[in-house]
């Protein structure tokens, strides 16, 4: 079906777009400046059977940030039906990974109560997931296809500031929220599927977008759930203040070794319903993290930031 049949409807004058009916909701989110970036380093300490070792991951240095200009942010993540609306392909395979997952608890557990696994296989297929497992260079394409059928608004993901700056919300000296009230991070998803345990009570997983409280602004799952993508590649901060910063370009961004290869990376934020590392670092609004641009992970989705053509 062409993209233009898709997006068979468009509200001008209101905070939504709708394409093959499912609606993709918008909150205006004002002009303003803050100060963005933590002098804190988080701490990442793992331990296996031959080597103890600790990384830090730098956030800073903290500086003065103004976003000039108000502009529309997604309410939510973008959902595997709004992604499956306008593409030909959903890479998430939510349902088949959990049936897996179950099937090797089982497995484990003789006593694995199936009661429960039916719970979990529900909740992994229920309406509303964010969409997940997409590489930055996938969202591009939505992107680009939800642009050519829109005339009146340009669609493209959030700038690392403007997303900080969103997050905070009005609490722009810092956070103020109890994070598990606003966040489906890895402190409160489940529990770590473990070898030998004496009762596997099962995975860690996201939730349906909404599951949480919204922060001062009205924006669900800014904390959690799955990280975002946003547009800047990755580079350490500058001291001096800045006027709506859009991040480097790809020749100016810092080269750091992934795997084995020296590449540049594009920035998420966020924390998710995993683990990386850094644990309660990660949902705080000031943690950034970056990959290659064609990678994708299980916990790794993306929110839409639009502006009038």
């Amino acid at each position: 079906m062409p993209v233009s049949d898709r997006v068979s409807e468009m509200f001008a004058g209101e905070l939504v777009v709708s394409v093959s009916g499912e609606k993709i909701e918008f909150v205006k989110i004002p002009a303003g400046t803050f100060m963005m970036g933590s002098d804190e380093a988080a701490e990442n300490k793992t331990e296996n059977k031959t080597e103890k070792k600790t990384s830090v991951r730098n956030n800073g240095p903290r500086h003065q940030v103004t976003i000039s200009r108000p502009f529309q942010m997604g309410k939510y993540e973008v959902t595997m039906e709004q992604w499956g609306a306008l593409m030909d392909k959903n890479p998430s395979g939510r349902a088949n990974v959990y049936e897996k997952l179950v099937a090797r608890l089982k497995e484990l557990d003789p006593s694995f109560d199936a009661h429960w696994a039916r719970h979990w296989l529900n909740k992994s297929k229920s309406d509303n997931l964010p969409v997940d497992s997409v590489s930055w260079e996938e969202v591009q394409e939505f992107i680009r296809r939800l642009n050519q059928a829109d005339s009146v608004h340009h669609y493209r993901l959030p700038t690392e500031a403007e997303w900080e700056y969103a997050c905070l919300a009005s609490n722009t000296a810092g956070s103020t929220e109890k994070l598990d009230d606003i966040a489906h991070w890895s402190g409160n998803s489940g529990n770590e599927l473990k070898l030998n345990p004496e009762r596997l009570l099962g995975p860690k997983m996201l939730l349906p977008v909404a599951s949480k409280q919204p922060n001062a602004w009205g924006l669900y799952d800014m904390r959690g759930n799955v990280w975002e993508w946003v547009q800047d590649w990755y580079d350490p901060y500058s001291e001096d203040s800045q006027v709506d910063p859009a991040g480097p370009s790809k020749e100016e961004a810092e080269v750091v070794e992934y795997r084995g290869v020296e590449t540049v990376g594009k920035v998420f934020r966020g924390g998710s319903w995993l683990d990386w590392g850094f644990a309660e670092s990660e949902p705080q609004p000031t943690y950034r993290d970056w990959r290659p641009a064609n990678f994708r992970h299980t916990d790794l989705g993306f929110r839409l930031v639009r502006t009038v053509k």
